[in-house]
């Protein structure tokens, strides 16, 4: 252990004590563990790998202070001097790793697959990586590393070799490799190939431009899926799509999207964002949207409970916007007086000032 301790420090890297196995149980004590033999030791680190360290007395201090054994938790990113590890943890990604060309480097063998070490000049220069059944590229958090002890029983090891450093074009070089076997990205551009021709719409803002086709042709990956819905929802509203158009595309999109047994992410997830759709149209557009948008405001805006609470809330534009819809939605006759337009809006639930009715009134006839 002292020496793995010692090497790593060498390299800048940031360690911390983790949890080890012992009679084929976790050394915190819980049987239903979790994650045996890859939490930190919680007295000793209390914010786990944020409190990581390279100062040498301490890492001694920790891995002396207990009668269990302890594995050893190396950090990754730019606390441990742009540290980033390909943790592999399936036979199919080992497969597509051997085909990548990547200098050799430390690689540690764990007890389902192993570590791939390498020191980059620049974490930030990927913003995501590609999603590879099997493989997580660490770029934060930490690894548990050689010589630990997995929990099927089985040490780590190591092939001892110096960590090797890559450059910016080898990261993109593994990017686009990556990116070239992930099963996702074979989906999308299936999906593409048989839907969308991209360069058919190419500045095209009908729907809200290149990137809003790329995702309705690609669909939307594990971990980008609610923010990524929530962002449509928003570029549809700005380009005055429809309630209706936006459903339809949304369904596109979700129809497209990565799930599984496990993980459905049904349709409800999906309708639930959509229930501000009107806000944001008004909030977009104002009353330039009464032409352009039917919707049920009545049912949606005026419903005993939210009333009140949406006319406290509204700008005077905004409730002006509101009532031309709510009145062009309930077929009011245009052509109204103020006084006239004040009474159908108080017969709705939804009163007006003598003074928002006559804008009304004017964004009615113009």
């Amino acid at each position: 252990m002292s020496s793995a301790i010692s090497g790593h420090l060498g390299q800048g890297h940031k360690l911390l004590p983790v949890h080890s196995i012992q009679d084929g149980h976790c050394t915190c004590g819980v049987t239903a563990c979790k994650s045996p033999g890859k939490h930190p030791f919680g007295y000793l680190v209390h914010a786990g790998h944020k409190d990581a360290s390279r100062d040498s007395d301490q890492i001694q201090r920790w891995f002396s202070s207990s009668s269990s054994p302890m594995n050893l938790g190396v950090v990754c990113g730019s606390e441990s001097r742009n540290l980033l590890v390909l943790d592999q943890d399936s036979h199919e990604a080992g497969e597509i790793l051997d085909k990548a060309a990547l200098p050799i480097t430390r690689t540690e063998a764990t007890g389902r697959g192993r570590h791939l070490f390498f020191h980059v000049p620049d974490l930030g220069s990927v913003e995501k990586w590609p999603s590879v059944p099997g493989l997580d590229i660490k770029t934060n958090g930490y690894v548990v590393a050689y010589p630990s002890r997995h929990v099927s029983g089985t040490d780590y090891t190591t092939n001892n070799e110096p960590i090797a450093e890559l450059s910016k074009f080898d990261l993109d070089q593994l990017y686009e490799f990556l990116n070239e076997h992930s099963p996702t990205t074979s989906r999308m551009k299936r999906n593409l190939a048989s839907t969308i021709d991209l360069g058919e719409y190419e500045g095209n803002e009908l729907l809200g431009g290149r990137r809003v086709l790329e995702v309705m042709a690609f669909g939307l990956r594990v971990g980008e899926r609610d923010k990524g819905f929530i962002w449509l929802i928003g570029k549809y509203a700005a380009v005055r799509l429809t309630r209706e158009q936006a459903i339809e595309n949304l369904k596109i999109v979700w129809e497209r999207t990565e799930r599984s047994n496990e993980d459905p992410y049904p349709w409800a997830y999906v309708e639930k964002k959509m229930w501000k759709y009107p806000d944001l149209l008004v909030k977009a557009h104002g009353t330039l949207i009464r032409d352009q948008h039917r919707f049920d405001m009545a049912r949606y805006w005026w419903t005993p409970k939210m009333a009140e609470t949406r006319r406290s809330k509204a700008s005077s534009q905004e409730r002006v916007a509101r009532a031309v819809l709510l009145l062009d939605n309930t077929r009011i006759a245009r052509g109204l007086t103020v006084i006239e337009t004040q009474k159908a809006l108080r017969d709705l639930g939804s009163p007006l000032s003598k003074e928002l009715a006559c804008a009304v009134v004017r964004e009615r006839k113009a």
